[in-house]
Formats: structure tokens, C-alpha cells, sequence
């Protein structure tokens, strides 16, 4: 039988988090014409929620982007 795993490992950060903090992360890659998606943790979640909010990005996001490892 299947035993159902307690934890996962986020897409952006590697870390190994319990699934109570687990959040689907879907965007549309225009640039390749298909979607895109991963789980990630909270934290990750609303860091990128916060950056992907603005139409532009500013240096602030871009030094983030980087931090993130998002190129």
C-alpha cells in the first residue's frame, strides 16, 4: 500500500517542508507558449506573490529574482 508522504521539497528554496505548507505555483511561460508549475512553501509563495504583483520590475525585484536563484 501507499504510504502518504508528510513532507515535500519546495521548488525555489530545496528545503524540505512539511506539506501543511505547501502552495501550487502555476504561471503561463509566454515565452515557450505553456504553462508552468511547482510547489513551493509559504514563505517562497508570498515572496514571489510580492514580486510577480508589479507590471515592471524594479531593482528591488531584481535583487530578489537573483537571491531566489530566478534568472
Amino acid at each position: 500500500m501507499t504510504e502518504k508522504f508528510k513532507n515535500f521539497f519546495c521548488g525555489l528554496c530545496a528545503g524540505k517542508i512539511p506539506n501543511e505548507l505547501k502552495q501550487k505555483f502555476i504561471l503561463y511561460n509566454v515565452i515557450d507558449n505553456k504553462m508552468e508549475m511547482s510547489d513551493v512553501c509559504n514563505p517562497c509563495f508570498y515572496k514571489l506573490r510580492g514580486v510577480l504583483a508589479e507590471r515592471s520590475v524594479t531593482t528591488k525585484q531584481e535583487k530578489l529574482f537573483t537571491e531566489m536563484g530566478i534568472k
